[in-house]
């Protein structure tokens, strides 16, 4: 596994050898505030419910939260798979 590089200020980039993944390349601004959140937090335990509130504070949530935070997990993992094979299911501690 190659080491990973997080860049926070002025953009959120992950970087793993040759391959850059960056919040300039995607329009899904949730994506990236859910990997920041969990990058930030990687020493507790996050719920459900404070993703929900921290990624939808400001806007009316749908109907299904549940299924919305799914959606954006699934996205968040497809967007890591990018750096390297599994990534986005690589657990790490």
């Amino acid at each position: 596994m190659e080491k990973l590089y997080i860049r926070m200020l002025d953009e959120f980039s992950l970087q793993a050898g040759n391959v850059l993944i960056s919040d300039h390349n995607s329009r899904s601004r949730n994506v990236w505030l859910l990997l920041a959140y969990l990058l930030v937090n990687r020493n507790k335990v996050v719920t459900r419910s404070e993703l929900v509130r921290i990624l939808w504070e400001d806007e009316l949530s749908s109907n299904n939260p549940d299924a919305t935070l799914k959606i954006v997990l699934h996205r968040a993992r497809t967007t890591l798979n990018r750096l390297w094979p599994s990534a986005g299911r690589h657990h790490c501690r």
